[in-house]
């Protein structure tokens, strides 16, 4: 049986969670880094007080750092998009520019021609 200490949300955040204890304490973070949720078994309960302490940091920190992992590996699949976007964007420009030049330049032939043309 477990003491339940704070309800999980049902938020589709980052979540972090951690153990200890051989997952006797159990640790939630919520996707704003506080600490959601906290689980203790009752084989725990009847560890020494400073004993338990110990593994609730334990737990508490694993939690935060499982966020932390979370949102490193969505920052860095963002930063990925992010650099493909900005290819992909280059390639367009250096290919919207390349058209326009030659566009330009028969535009500027063709006028020169007109031009002797009409000189004569």
């Amino acid at each position: 049986m477990e003491s339940r200490v704070a309800s999980l949300g049902d938020d589709d955040g980052f979540r972090g969670v951690g153990e200890a204890a051989d997952g006797l304490v159990k640790a939630f973070v919520a996707d704003d880094g506080l600490l959601e949720g906290l689980s203790v078994g009752a084989r725990a309960m009847r560890l020494a007080p400073e004993v338990l302490a110990r593994h609730v940091v334990t737990a508490i920190r694993q939690a935060q750092e499982d966020r932390r992992g979370q949102l490193a590996e969505k920052k860095a699949e963002e930063e990925a998009k992010a650099v493909a976007l900005a290819e992909a964007l280059d390639a367009r420009l250096d290919e919207f520019e390349s058209r326009h030049d030659r566009e330009f330049t028969q535009i500027t032939t063709a006028l020169y021609e007109t031009v002797r043309k009409l000189e004569g």
